[in-house]
């Protein structure tokens, strides 16, 4: 389009923050699902750069003032989204709901939603382009008005609609632009995304295949074993330090100075909120090869395997297995850890149910978890001796089903994916 004229903005011209859209309450005095219900209908934003900032859906209380839709900024980080549908944001702070300050365009916005969607990815570039906010400025107060927005303009006859008049021209967004734009920008995302989810399936279908024989071999004399997980496992906080997170050198990313993970009650990124340095406290306390788990709140019960050396600052614990025999099986093959990772978060993380929000000894410890087992002889390496029967873990069979459940996981990406922009 020869006629479209890149026009300069302060941010401060044409947006402002507003913080009041928020619960007033904190996350863990919330019913938080993942998925929208009749009883849980309204959407929850948090500050984080996962799924949008996406917490999941609450109840919609009375007295809560929300947004019918709009941009939601984090002021820390630059994380910046769209929301198509009525939302609040978590009542922690540090998260702002970006308004227009020109009525005309907010309604042009209002009604090619695409334009929203632009917007929010134009203004996360800004934000998180050079490295200036984050933990030395947040954006708040007069400091990110002053930031450079460029948009797509076109100008149009002073008896149009129009936004903005300067030196008797009249010009408006070039939404047909904008959505050219925005359209070749999701063909290019879905071609990339689709071709990572199919290198993923296809190094997960290579790994499955080192099993499959024996898988199949050992179908013959399978047995699923009933275990309660206090049996199997030591719940305990031994990798947790005293320091506080606010009160640490926590780096996003993993760089020569901070090489430990701090796993915290969180489902993104395998729990790991950022990096330590491996010194005093962190050096004593550190973990390698162990499940973590989640242990309240709206994370309750979320396992990973943890193969790196890590931490927590708190909100987690670690699972050791209490049979060295079984131990060192899984030591020699990682993929089961994954694999008893994923089914202990079936088992412990229910639909509508906290149970890490009140003290859960008993309650992790009587649940019930099943494992795939051989029989052997007693001459045989085993671990669990009943009735004169010698059992093991049904080691290719464990790693098989993980991984192909991985493989089912990328293929359904796959076929559901669509970028929204």
């Amino acid at each position: 389009m020869t006629n479209i004229v890149w026009k300069a903005f302060e941010f401060g011209d044409l947006f402002y923050l507003d913080s009041t859209y928020n619960t007033k309450r904190s996350n863990k005095n919330l019913d938080i699902v993942d998925i929208k219900s009749d009883s849980h209908t309204l959407l929850l934003i948090n500050k984080g750069g996962q799924r949008n900032g996406e917490e999941g859906y609450i109840e919609h209380l009375e007295d809560y003032k929300t947004c019918t839709n709009g941009i939601t900024l984090d002021d820390q980080f630059g994380n910046c989204f769209y929301h198509d549908k009525e939302f609040i944001m978590t009542g922690g702070g540090h998260i702002n709901v970006v308004l227009w300050k020109n009525d005309k365009a907010k309604e042009l916005a209002d009604r090619y939603q695409f334009v929203y969607y632009y917007i929010s990815l134009i203004i996360r570039k800004v934000f998180q382009k050079s490295g200036i906010f984050g933990y030395m400025y947040k954006i708040t107060g007069d400091r990110p008005n002053r930031e450079i927005i460029l948009l797509p303009v076109i100008e149009v006859k002073g008896t149009e609609e129009y936004i903005w008049e300067e030196n008797s021209k009249y010009f408006t967004l070039a939404v047909d632009y904008i959505k050219e734009l925005m359209e070749e920008a999701k063909t290019r995302k879905e071609e990339k995304t689709i071709r990572l989810y199919e290198a993923e399936r296809e190094k997960y279908e290579a790994e499955r295949e080192k099993y499959e024989a024996a898988y199949l071999k050992e179908q013959s004399s399978l047995v699923w074993k009933v275990f309660e997980l206090g049996e199997l496992f030591d719940r305990n906080s031994s990798h947790s330090i005293k320091a506080q997170k606010k009160n640490l050198d926590e780096s996003d990313v993993y760089d020569e100075m901070h090489t430990i993970k701090n796993i915290t009650a969180s489902k993104e990124n395998n729990g790991c909120s950022g990096y330590l340095e491996d010194s005093g406290e962190v050096t004593e306390r550190k973990k390698i090869n162990l499940l973590t788990i989640a242990s309240d709140a709206a994370y309750g019960g979320v396992c990973f395997f943890q193969d790196d050396w890590f931490v927590s600052t708190g909100h987690n614990n670690i699972l050791e297995l209490k049979n060295q025999k079984m131990k060192s099986l899984l030591d020699a093959d990682f993929n089961m850890y994954f694999y008893l990772a994923k089914i202990v978060t079936k088992i412990i993380r229910l639909p509508g149910i906290n149970r890490f929000m009140r003290p859960i000894g008993s309650d992790f410890n009587r649940e019930i978890i099943l494992l795939p087992v051989i029989e052997v002889k007693g001459t045989d390496e085993y671990i669990w001796e009943e009735n004169g029967k010698y059992f093991t873990l049904a080691v290719n069979t464990m790693s098989y089903l993980y991984l192909q459940g991985q493989v089912n996981i990328q293929q359904k990406k796959i076929d559901t994916y669509t970028y929204k922009y």
